[in-house]
C-alpha cells in the first residue's frame, strides 16, 4: 500500500504546484490584471523601489516618502504609508537597475520567484509528511482556497516572508527528524527571510523558538550551540526594527502616509465618529472582520473554520509530541495565537486611536501554511478512518 501511496502523493503535490505556476502567471502576466494598480499595496511597493532608485539612499525618509507615478516614474504628491525595512527593496533596486527598460509588469516576477520556490517547498513538505492520500488531497487544496495563486505575483515583500516562513517550516521537520544541521540552516535562513515583513518575523521567530523548545524539553536538554546561535542570529535580523524604533519611536511607526491612510478611508472616517468599544467586546468583533475579509470568497471562512476544528480535534489527542507532524502543529498552534494576541492588542490601540480595523488579514499568517495544511489534512484523515 505504501508503495502505491507515494508516487500518487508526489503527483497531487506536483499537480498542486503547477496549478499555482499556471494560475499565478496568467493572473500577473498575461492581461488578467494591469501594473501596478492591482491595488494600492502594489503601488506602494512599486513606488518604494522608486525612491531607493530616485533618491540614492539606502533607507527612505519616512517623513518625506511619496508615491510615485507608474507611468512616468516621478513622485507625485500622494503620500507613501508603507512603513517596512529596506531589505525586499534593496533587490528591486537591483533588478530595476539591470533591467531599467522592460515592461514593468515583468518586475513582478522577482515576488513570483520567491512564492514559487514557497510553493515548492510546501510541496516536498508535504511529501515528507506522509499524510494519507485524503489527507494529501486537502493539503494540496489548501493554498487555491486561501486565494494564494492570486496574491502570489503581485509587486510585494510577501513572497519573501512567505518563503521564509516556508523554509523554517521545512527546518523544524529536519530538526524533528534528527537532522539539527541542515534544520538549523533552512530555520536560519528562513527567519532572515522573513524579516521583511514584522508579522512574518515575529510569527516564523516564535515557531521556530517553540519548535526547539518542544524537540528539546522531553530530553530535558538545550542545544548547547544552537541556542544562543539561534538568539543572536534573530537579534542581527531584528536590527532594521531597532532602527525604526530608535528613529520613529516604533518598530511599525506611524509615519505621516500612515496616519494619512488611516484617516482618510471612508470607513474610518466613519467609525472615527463612533463610540469606541471596549476591548473584551473589539476582540470578537476584530475576529469576525478576519474570518469574513473575503466576503465573495466563501471558500475561506471555511478552510479558516476547519483549522479551527482541526487543532481543536488535534489538542485532543494523547501523542501530541508523538511525531514531526505533531510538533509542527503544537508549535505553529501556540505561535499563531501569540502572534494573533499581539495583533489584536495592536489593532485595538490603532482602532481606538484612529477607528482603523483592518489590520489583521489571512495573508500575514500564510508563512505557517505547511503547518495548517498538516492540520487540517492529518484531521480530516484521521477521522474518516476512525468513521470507517
Amino acid at each position: 500500500m505504501q508503495q502505491v501511496e507515494r508516487p500518487v502523493t508526489a503527483t497531487f503535490l506536483f499537480l498542486g504546484w503547477l496549478f499555482f505556476l499556471v494560475a499565478t502567471l496568467h493572473i500577473t502576466q498575461f492581461g488578467v490584471i494591469g501594473f501596478p494598480f492591482v491595488n494600492i499595496d502594489e503601488h506602494a511597493h512599486y513606488s518604494y523601489t522608486l525612491e531607493l532608485l530616485r533618491s540614492g539612499r539606502w533607507w527612505p525618509d519616512f517623513n518625506h516618502f511619496l508615491l510615485y507615478d507608474a507611468t512616468s516614474g516621478q513622485p507625485t504628491e500622494a503620500l507613501n504609508y508603507l512603513n517596512h525595512p529596506p531589505t525586499f527593496y534593496w533587490l528591486m533596486e537591483l533588478v530595476q537597475r539591470i533591467f531599467p527598460d522592460i515592461n514593468p509588469i515583468h518586475y513582478r516576477l522577482v515576488p513570483f520567484a520567491f512564492y514559487l520556490a514557497a510553493m515548492g517547498i510546501y510541496a516536498r513538505l508535504g511529501y515528507l509528511l506522509k499524510l494519507p492520500r485524503i489527507g494529501t488531497a486537502i493539503y494540496v487544496l489548501l493554498p487555491p482556497v486561501l486565494y494564494v495563486p492570486l496574491m502570489g505575483g503581485y509587486y510585494s515583500n510577501d513572497g519573501m516572508a512567505v518563503l521564509g516562513g516556508m523554509l523554517a517550516s521545512l527546518g523544524s521537520f529536519h530538526w524533528f527528524s534528527n537532522k539539527a544541521k541542515r534544520g538549523f540552516l533552512f530555520m536560519a535562513i528562513g527567519i532572515a527571510l522573513a524579516s521583511v515583513k514584522l508579522t512574518a518575523f515575529m510569527l516564523t521567530g516564535a515557531y521556530v523558538a517553540l519548535a526547539l523548545i518542544i524537540h528539546c524539553a522531553p530530553r530535558r536538554e538545550l542545544p548547547r550551540i544552537s541556542l544562543p546561535l539561534g538568539i543572536l542570529w534573530c537579534l542581527l535580523c531584528a536590527l532594521p526594527y531597532l532602527y525604526l524604533w530608535m528613529e520613529y519611536g516604533s518598530p511599525v511607526p506611524n509615519t505621516p502616509g500612515q496616519i494619512y491612510m488611516l484617516t482618510h478611508k471612508p470607513e474610518a472616517q466613519a467609525i472615527a465618529v463612533l463610540p469606541r468599544l471596549d476591548f473584551l467586546h473589539f476582540v470578537p468583533m476584530a475576529l469576525g472582520r478576519f474570518f469574513s475579509q473575503f466576503a465573495t470568497r466563501e471558500m475561506t471562512p471555511l478552510a479558516l473554520i476547519a483549522l479551527i476544528f482541526s487543532y481543536g480535534y488535534f489538542l485532543l489527542q494523547p501523542d501530541k509530541h508523538a511525531n514531526p507532524v505533531s510538533r509542527m502543529m503544537l508549535a505553529s498552534l501556540i505561535a499563531t495565537l501569540i502572534v494573533l494576541a499581539i495583533h489584536l492588542v495592536f489593532s485595538y490601540q490603532r482602532y481606538l486611536e484612529y477607528g482603523w480595523l483592518r489590520d489583521s488579514l489571512v495573508r500575514y499568517y500564510f508563512p505557517l501554511l505547511p503547518a495548517y495544511g498538516a492540520a487540517i489534512g492529518g484531521a480530516y484523515a484521521s477521522l474518516r478512518k476512525k468513521v470507517q
